[in-house]
């Protein structure tokens, strides 16, 4: 029995090995830009400077030190008033997310009160001078005020108020995309998550004050009403080239796609708000040594692929995803539909949260809200594995879970092999992957085509003929039928 496990162990790694190496000798047909191409492009001159002068956001942003002063305007009374909202918790992850910046540090904050957060100063007057002395009692150079957008107005009234840059939590995260950008297409699909924004601030462009914008209409000449346009066809022009050169992104995605369901490989994303330890998690079911999970807010911004083998020995990938966050608008991760699209039409979808936060069942609603929009099948809605991730940090009497959460540490490894079977069973059942054993000839051509085409799990010598091998092997609907057809196997 040992001889046999070990035989099929060799013939598995030898088929592994010839068939990875034909496959990635296949290469997607691609005509995307360069490295070169994409960074003139995205550092237009004519664009960056509405940028700038629209949203104070700067491609040279982290070469400045900014010392932040974070205000947490806090609904009290009216119709926006929002009881769900832990707005400590709120202030305190805006913080984390100022100080995920290169050069930039927090050196005050507080939690201020409001009626709408619609008024163009966000605060009533009395509040404002409040604020006024406040921060004229500390050093800092830099306002970040956390709510997911600032109007263009609120903006131009709150900095010529207090005579520093002021900026919203779309503005910082975005920032931090922009710092974290590797790939090209996380540049481009940053470049893109822009458009919409700078849009916003362009609707209610005849609030500005006319201080802001008399250069810039010096500039070109004209009315504000021309430079409305001028910037309106600039936006256009811009977002249809990033469209269509992430179109090529979409088509190389396409490519790899198909040639992995023409080998059948099923593939799980791995979705869950950012700083969950999805890539830990990752690292803990695939044992790949090459992923550096980090403890930082949007680690990872490209969608990366990692093979590992469930245990039955079904090859399986699973998908890394940007995190998502709260309290931003949904554009910003649909910006990222290019390569988020691949990941969530796949097989399975493992949702992981970090059972240790104190606002965790807020970061899970945004999570699965942020799911919905996507439009995921019924079938893929209806199966998501919620893993309950970092029980490590939380006191044994505290850990709270039901029947349909996991609880796992991916950093000690802790339930990693139930967690596994679990995916197995909601793989296989979403993939039609049905195990069966079948008779065949021992070393003969059907075994052979088993290993390369299916997923032989194990191997036994059929105690009444030697001749034959009584294999288990791990059949989709369609590679049994291929089987049956091409051998005229009858069960």
């Amino acid at each position: 029995m040992h001889t046999c496990f070990s035989l099929m162990h060799r013939l598995r790694t030898v088929f592994n090995a010839v068939y990875a190496q034909r496959f990635s000798a296949r290469k997607p047909l691609s005509s995307f830009p360069s490295d070169e191409q994409i960074a003139d492009f995205i550092e237009d001159d004519e664009y960056q400077k509405i940028k700038k002068n629209l949203t104070g956001l700067q491609s040279d942003y982290h070469h400045f030190t900014r010392k932040a002063f974070v205000i947490q305007p806090r609904v009290k009374w009216g119709p926006q008033r929002d009881d769900r909202i832990n707005y400590s918790l709120l202030l305190r992850e805006t913080i984390a997310l100022v100080e995920t910046l290169p050069n930039w540090k927090v050196n005050a904050s507080l939690t201020m009160s409001t009626t709408s957060l619609n008024r163009k100063g966000i605060f009533g007057k009395g509040n404002l001078e409040k604020l006024y002395e406040c921060i004229n009692q500390q050093e800092v150079n830099a306002l970040v005020f956390s709510v997911d957008i600032l109007s263009s107005a609120q903006q131009t009234f709150l900095e010529q108020r207090f005579s520093l840059p002021v900026f919203d939590r779309y503005s910082i995260v975005l920032q931090i995309f922009n710092d974290h950008a590797k790939t090209k297409e996380a540049k481009l699909q940053i470049a893109l998550a822009e458009i919409p924004y700078i849009r916003s601030k362009l609707r209610d462009f005849h609030m500005h004050g006319a201080q802001k914008e008399s250069q810039f209409m010096q500039a070109i000449g004209g009315s504000k009403q021309r430079l409305l346009e001028e910037r309106k066809k600039i936006l256009r022009n811009r977002e249809s080239k990033l469209k269509k050169m992430l179109e090529n992104v979409s088509r190389n995605r396409d490519f790899l796609k198909v040639a992995r369901i023409k080998k059948e490989i099923p593939s799980v994303a791995v979705v869950g708000y950012t700083n969950a330890g999805k890539t830990s998690l990752i690292k803990a079911l695939t044992r790949d040594e090459s992923l550096q999970p980090k403890d930082q807010l949007f680690a990872t911004l490209d969608v990366t692929t990692h093979s590992g083998r469930l245990p039955c020995g079904q090859q399986t990938l699973f998908i890394d995803t940007v995190g998502f966050v709260s309290h931003i608008p949904i554009a910003l991760i649909h910006a990222f539909h290019a390569t988020l699209k691949d990941a969530l039409t796949s097989d399975l979808v493992v949702h992981v949260y970090d059972v240790s936060h104190p606002d965790v069942d807020n970061q899970r609603e945004t999570v699965h809200h942020t799911l919905k929009s996507f439009e995921l099948s019924d079938k893929l809605m209806g199966s998501i594995i919620e893993v309950a991730n970092k029980i490590d940090c939380v006191p044994e009497s505290d850990l709270k879970t039901s029947e349909n959460e996991m609880p796992v540490s991916a950093a000690k490894g802790i339930n990693i092999e139930p967690l596994k079977e679990r995916i197995e069973q909601r793989l296989l059942a979403n993939t039609n992957r049905t195990l069966r054993e079948v008779r065949v000839p021992m070393g003969g051509e059907q075994s052979q085509w088993l290993w390369k085409e299916a997923t032989v799990v194990g191997v036994r010598a059929d105690p009444n003929d030697e001749n034959f091998a009584l294999m288990e092997v791990l059949f989709t609907n369609a590679s049994f039928a291929r089987f049956k057809s091409r051998f005229r196997y009858d069960e």
